[in-house]
């Protein structure tokens, strides 16, 4: 597994787990600098409904699923 995917596949566990995932948490949990391209692959190639909310207090997008939202049984 690349390192790309495996932080995709640590992103896609924090957002099923219900947390809001933004550049700060990327960087600290998963050495994930890149978000916006993890967050692009996640929306494209596995069809996840991904949502982008801009936080007040700063400048970072806030990435979330919408609530009780699960993926479909392979």
């Amino acid at each position: 597994m690349t390192r790309a995917n495996s932080q995709r596949e640590a992103i896609k566990a924090d957002l099923l787990a219900g947390h809001e995932v933004n550049q700060r948490t990327a960087i600290e949990r998963h050495r994930c600098y890149r978000l916006s391209s993890i967050i692009m692959r996640i929306r494209r190639l596995d069809g996840w409904p991904v949502e982008t909310h801009q936080a007040e207090s700063n400048s970072f997008a806030c990435y979330r699923l919408p609530n009780g939202w699960q993926p479909p049984s392979p």
